[in-house]
Formats: structure tokens, sequence, C-alpha cells
């Protein structure tokens, strides 16, 4: 089997090859999974995290998969204890959903040791540990079809992400100054981007080539196209426009700020 083949569900069908998947299964590595745990997945499997990062990382480990229809707030920690769960994946809200939930006397009984996932708040983040106990919440930062992504691999609060030396050998990404009002990059005098300050909120972009390359999306030259930025710090170089507004830290810390009005996902 080789070439690439198509995810496709609205709003965007993101072309997706063979090396993408394992990258996107790379995150249970990262997140120290191992072929002992038993995952819970119980995201859509049309989805990047509940295809990629959950199901074809625990093929790729070789560790128990329980697959659920859909999700269940009502259910999901009466399944996590009914089949040993000891890892979960989470997206967007889902943990809030789960801190809404009545209080109960076994919130914390339960033999889950690790969550991974995106779009988790700060607040929502205490909340779930004060409530379900100690576990380890792995959050990550990516697209479906970017070429750039972090991993909060200590565990910070609030962070979706940490730079890595080794990693921003492999890619070359930066924050650039960025006009809401205008929507728009900033650009000097000479007609290039200014890259931003530590502490400083910027567009993150990273450059396209074969290291981190950018497919785009099926059947839509344009919206491709758009996702493409040209002459970013020199004439002829090539970037892929995220679309999200993130901030440093002098720590290395990576923070999702804000995502801007014209994103394509």
């Amino acid at each position: 089997m080789g070439g690439a083949f198509w995810l496709e569900w609205l709003p965007k069908a993101a072309v997706i090859n063979f090396e993408r998947i394992w990258a996107g299964s790379f995150l249970q590595t990262i997140a120290a999974v191992g072929s002992g745990d038993i995952i819970y997945v119980y995201l859509p499997l049309y989805h990047t995290s509940g295809f990629m990062m959950g199901l074809c990382g625990g093929i790729e480990k070789g560790l128990t998969l329980v697959l659920k229809r859909k999700f269940s707030t009502s259910q999901f920690w009466n399944d996590c204890r009914k089949y040993n769960v000891t890892v979960i994946q989470y997206i967007g809200e889902i943990m809030r959903y789960l801190c809404n939930t009545p209080k109960r006397d076994n919130d914390k009984d339960h033999k889950v040791r690790l969550a991974f996932g995106n779009g988790i708040r700060a607040d929502v983040w205490v909340d779930f540990l004060q409530r379900f106990g100690d576990v380890r919440i792995c959050e990550c930062y990516g697209a479906t079809e970017g070429n750039v992504g972090f991993v909060n691999y200590c565990g910070k609060v609030g962070a979706i992400g940490k730079e890595h030396f080794l990693y921003r050998m492999a890619c070359q990404y930066a924050l650039i100054r960025y006009d809401t009002e205008k929507e728009e990059p900033v650009r000097d005098s000479r007609g290039f981007c200014i890259e931003v300050p530590r502490g400083e909120t910027g567009l993150l972009v990273a450059k396209i080539g074969k290291r981190a390359p950018f497919s785009g999306y099926a059947k839509n030259a344009q919206q491709t196209e758009r996702k493409r930025m040209k002459d970013v710090f020199v004439k002829g170089d090539l970037y892929f426009n995220s679309g999200d507004l993130l901030k440093l830290d002098n720590e290395g810390f990576v923070f999702f700020q804000d995502r801007i009005g014209d994103t394509f996902r």
C-alpha cells in the first residue's frame, strides 16, 4: 500500500498519508502509554483524535482498546471501572462535561492514570484533578493538516505544549506579529513578517519543507493556497499558516490565546 488516502468530513477534508498517521499515533509514545494499558476510545473514528491518536496509536502499541459507539457522561466512569481502563482521551469540552456531572462518593474509584488530548481549559484542568484524583493530563496541540504541533509532556496546567530543542531542529516554526483589526500579519519596511518576543502573542507559522510538509485539502485548491504564506522571513520562503494565536513563556511552555476569524478547519 502506498500513496495517500482521504479522510473526508465537513468542514474540511485533509490529505492524510501513512507517514502522518504514524506521526499521529506516536503521541501515545510521547505520553508514555505502554502495551499493558487499556485505552477508552469513544471519539468518532472519522476524526483525527479518535482514529489516529486513539485507534491507530493503540494498534501500534499492541494494547487493549475499549471502543464506545458514542460519548456518554453518565456511563463514562462506569465503563472505565468495568473494563479496567487506564488511559482516556478527551477533546474540546469533554472534560468540562465530566466535571459538570453530579458528584459521587466513588468519583476517584477507578484505574485511570492518564488522560491525553486537546482543548482542556486551565480551570477545568484543576477541577478535574480535584474531582477525579491523581490523573496525569497530557495536553497537545496540532491540526489534522498542519505541519507543526506541541505536547505538554510536563503536565503544566494550562499549557498546550512545551518547546524541545530537538523538535526545533526538525521543524522551523515562529510566532509572528498579527494585526487582529486588519486580520493580517504585520510586515516590516522590507515586506517581511516580524517575530514576537517571548511573552507576547503571535500567529503560529511553520516552514513548509521535506521534514514538515503541508499536503493541503482534498479537492480544495483555494483553501490550500490560503494556508500557504510566502516571503515570511526571506524572499521565496513558504510557511504554513496555523490560524492560531499562541504565546511562549520564558520556560518554553506554549499557551493558546485565540483563533483568527478566517481560519479554515
